[in-house]
């Protein structure tokens, strides 16, 4: 790729941000990896294809009320994220 290549291609903006939809939590509904779920007033991500509630280890817990996320506990989820991702392959 020559230097001109490089700028132009520098000069595009990002692509939008794509966030996933959250619903709430239904007992009839199979969950697959990624899905997030409002539950008991929390915020839940399935770590695998799940049928089960979340607070099971099918559920990573993203956020719950009252509860305050520090930076410290946000690198550690990320970290258990990418390392159970990455088992997964």
């Amino acid at each position: 790729m020559s230097f001109p290549e490089i700028i132009s291609a520098r000069k595009q903006p990002p692509p939008l941000a794509k966030f996933p939809t959250i619903r709430a939590r239904r007992e009839d509904t199979i969950y697959h990896e990624g899905d997030i779920v409002a539950f008991a007033g929390g915020t839940w991500q399935a770590l695998r294809d799940t049928a089960r509630a979340p607070e099971a280890q099918d559920w990573a817990c993203l956020a719950t009320p009252g509860n305050s996320l520090t930076v410290a506990t946000i690198v550690a989820w990320m970290s258990l994220w990418s390392t159970a991702r990455a088992s997964l392959r």
